[in-house]
């Protein structure tokens, strides 16, 4: 007998805007689901642990970034730090729609409006906590831009959605 394997992964799609809505860049991201995001997938699922009922979306800071790896969580991830330069309060809230198609999405994007000249943002990431720079939580993915650092100034707007995907194979 085969052995089936449960795939997940997702698609970060994110737009860079000036106040006036006019768009300055574009594009996706493949990402990274973590071995926690992975357990807590399984356990959520399959194992009777509770399930997280929401998640925020987070940016990762430039400077400080070297890499993703599997084993990052929200309390242990060497290879980058959390960027802030945003006026919002808090990470912004991760709401998705109802699932279809092995996919489940966020049909209105978060959007973080940058409140520092020269802000130098590496990717996203996905967790359980809504506080910034806080290191609790689940992390359940991470991305980098794949066309390399995307540097924002005061009041432009970074806007993201997050698709997660599962595939059997």
């Amino acid at each position: 007998m085969e052995e089936t394997t449960l795939e997940l992964g997702g698609i970060w799609r994110w737009s860079i805007e000036d106040p006036d809505g006019t768009v300055l860049a574009q594009g996706e991201i493949e990402n990274l689901v973590v071995n926690a995001g992975l357990n807590y997938a399984l356990g959520a699922a399959l194992g009777g642990a509770a399930q997280l009922a929401t998640w925020y979306i987070g940016l990762v800071d430039a400077p400080s970034w070297s890499a993703f790896v599997a084993g990052d969580t929200m309390a242990s991830h060497a290879g980058w730090t959390e960027n802030v330069n945003y006026g919002e309060a808090a990470r912004g809230t991760w709401t998705p729609g109802a699932a279809s198609g092995q996919s489940i999405t966020n049909p209105t994007a978060v959007t973080f409006t940058c409140n520092t000249n020269g802000t130098q943002i590496k990717g996203f990431f996905l967790a359980s906590n809504s506080t910034k720079s806080g290191t609790t939580g689940t992390l359940w993915s991470e991305g980098a831009f794949s066309g390399g650092t995307q540097t924002l100034n005061s009041g432009q707007l970074l806007k993201c959605t997050y698709t997660a995907n599962a595939a059997s194979s």
